[in-house]
């Protein structure tokens, strides 16, 4: 039954700067020494199901931010400084950008629904500091490397339209509302 299962399970490694953190039907995994992150699906017998692509050590979802002119790809082995840390609701991704720029993304648990105490979704917001001496624009994209409608007749799809199998860009979400890749086994919808 699901109700013994813990509410919340968290380990955070000390030979590594790794952070996972399980919290009802989510799972998050945070590696501060290479600067990638994974969400999980936790199936009804406690099985994770990867709910972005997991190749090349979880490197195909990341963040760049943009200093100016200047993209940087939110990753160590870039050159990024990152550092994995535990908060009350959650967990952080910080990233150090030269003497430019601090990126903060953060990822807190909660319940979808507002009077539930189950929880079954992260909310992603992201800080940018600037730390540099003079004044700059900043921008901030994220990208999710989705897999789960890959082998699936909608690859992805919205509130307003079921099938989504070719590249399309969204001038406004009023109709759409959210996007979805799913299967059989899990899904991931992005607000």
């Amino acid at each position: 039954s699901r109700s013994s299962k813990p509410v919340a399970k968290s380990y955070v490694s000390r030979e590594k700067n790794c952070i996972e953190i399980e919290r009802d039907d989510v799972r998050l995994v945070l590696n501060g020494d290479d600067g990638t992150f994974a969400i999980y699906g936790v199936a009804e017998k406690g099985n994770s199901i990867p709910l972005l692509s997991t190749n090349d050590a979880d490197s195909g979802s990341y963040f760049v931010v943009k200093i100016g002119r200047k993209e940087y790809k939110l990753q160590a082995k870039l050159g990024i400084n990152c550092e994995a840390r535990k908060t009350p609701l959650g967990a952080q991704m910080a990233y150090l950008v030269s003497d430019e720029a601090q990126v903060v993304v953060d990822f807190s648990f909660m319940p979808s629904i507002a009077t539930s105490t189950r929880i079954d979704m992260l909310r992603v917001s992201v800080f940018v500091i600037n730390i540099g001496r003079s004044i700059q624009s900043f921008a901030v994209k994220g990208i999710f490397d989705t897999t789960l409608g890959e082998n699936t007749s909608a690859h992805f799809s919205t509130a307003g339209r079921k099938f989504i199998n070719s590249e399309l860009q969204f001038q406004s979400m009023d109709e759409d509302l959210w996007i979805r890749s799913a299967n059989k086994e899990a899904a991931i919808q992005f607000i």
